[in-house]
C-alpha cells in the first residue's frame, strides 16, 4: 500500500487506477516545524482522507478546517472522511447511506474538473479568509439577481395592470395567488377524473347483456298468473249468465 501511496504521488496519479493521486496535506508553525498533516487521495472531484496527525493540540481542526476550504477553492464536489467519528459531525461532517454514497462516488468520479493544488506555503488564516471573501460575494451577487428578477417581475405585473392605479402584487402577494392557482387546477383535475370515472361505469353497465334479471321474472311470472285468473273469473261469470 505504501510503494502504491508512493507511487501515485510522485507520478501524480496513474492511469491504471482511474486517475486516482495521492496527495500529502501538510501544516507547518512559524518556526519551521511540522505540526499537523495528513495523507489522502483524489479522483475526479472527490477527495478521500486516509490518514492525518498533529503534534500540537487544536493543530489538527486547523488542519481540517483549512483543507476543507482549499478543497473548496479547487472544485471538489465531495469530501470523504471516511468512518463516523464524533469530532468529524462537530466540524460539519455529515451521514450518507451507502447506496447514496456509491451512488454519488460513482458520478462525481467522472467529473474532472477538480485540481488539488497549492505549490507554495501559504498563511493558513489567509486561505481560509479567501475562500470565505469570495463565497460572500457569489451570495451577494446572487441576492443582486434575485431582487433584479423580483423587480423586473413586478415591473411586468404592473405593465399588465395598466393604469388603473393599482400597488403591483408583493412577493408573498404572488405566492399566495399561485398556491391558489395550484389548488383551483387540482380540484379542476379531481373533478374531471370523477366524471371520467362515471362516464367509464355508465359505458360499462350499458355493455352488458339485456338478459332479465330474477326479480323482473319474477313480476312478469306474477303479472301472468293473475292474468291467467282473471281470465277464469271471466269464464266462470259467462257461464253464470248462460
Amino acid at each position: 500500500m505504501q510503494g502504491v501511496l508512493y507511487k501515485l504521488f510522485h507520478n501524480r496519479g496513474d492511469p491504471n487506477f482511474n486517475g486516482v493521486t495521492a496527495h500529502s496535506i501538510e501544516i507547518w508553525n512559524e518556526d519551521g516545524e511540522l505540526v499537523a498533516g495528513e495523507l489522502g487521495t483524489s479522483v475526479g472531484s472527490i477527495y478521500t482522507s486516509l490518514t492525518g496527525f498533529y503534534n500540537e493540540s487544536g493543530c489538527g481542526n486547523v488542519q481540517l478546517l483549512v483543507l476543507g476550504h482549499l478543497l473548496q477553492k479547487c472544485d471538489f464536489l465531495l469530501w470523504d472522511l471516511g468512518m463516523f467519528i464524533e469530532y468529524k459531525s462537530s466540524l460539519g461532517a455529515g451521514l450518507l447511506k451507502r447506496n447514496d454514497f456509491l451512488a454519488k462516488y460513482r458520478a462525481l468520479r467522472e467529473i474532472k474538473t477538480a485540481k488539488l493544488e497549492c505549490k507554495e506555503k501559504t498563511n493558513c488564516r489567509d486561505l481560509v479568509n479567501q475562500i470565505i471573501d469570495k463565497s460572500n460575494a457569489n451570495n451577494e451577487e446572487q441576492k443582486s439577481n434575485d431582487n433584479d428578477g423580483d423587480q423586473k417581475m413586478q415591473s411586468a405585473d404592473s405593465n399588465n395592470n395598466g393604469t388603473d392605479g393599482q400597488k403591483p402584487m408583493s412577493k408573498n402577494q404572488r405566492k399566495k395567488l399561485a398556491k391558489l392557482e395550484r389548488r383551483r387546477l387540482a380540484k379542476l383535475k379531481a373533478k374531471e377524473e370523477r366524471e371520467k370515472k362515471q362516464k367509464e361505469q355508465v359505458t360499462k353497465n350499458s355493455a352488458q347483456p339485456n338478459g332479465d334479471t330474477d326479480d323482473t321474472k319474477d313480476v312478469i311470472m306474477e303479472s301472468n298468473n293473475n292474468n291467467n285468473v282473471n281470465e277464469e273469473n271471466e269464464d266462470t261469470n259467462i257461464e253464470q249468465e248462460k
